[in-house]
């Protein structure tokens, strides 16, 4: 193959993959948005079951 072929050949598979990414963009961007939500709760159910450890032992102990 020539060398414009390739280049016209490559040319097609970026603008190909240029509209893939574009396409998958704004469910990567909604995924990413529900994984900071489950991580922020985690986080919040993490620290309420510390909080209620720490006093239960408190209690316990007393």
């Amino acid at each position: 193959q020539s060398a414009a072929a390739a280049r016209t050949f490559f040319q097609r598979k970026v603008d190909f993959l240029t509209k893939q990414m574009e396409k998958i963009q704004p469910a990567l961007q909604e995924k990413h948005a529900m994984k900071q939500a489950v991580v922020e709760m985690m986080s919040q159910k993490i620290q309420q079951l510390t909080a209620l450890g720490a006093a239960q032992g408190a209690t316990t102990k007393a």
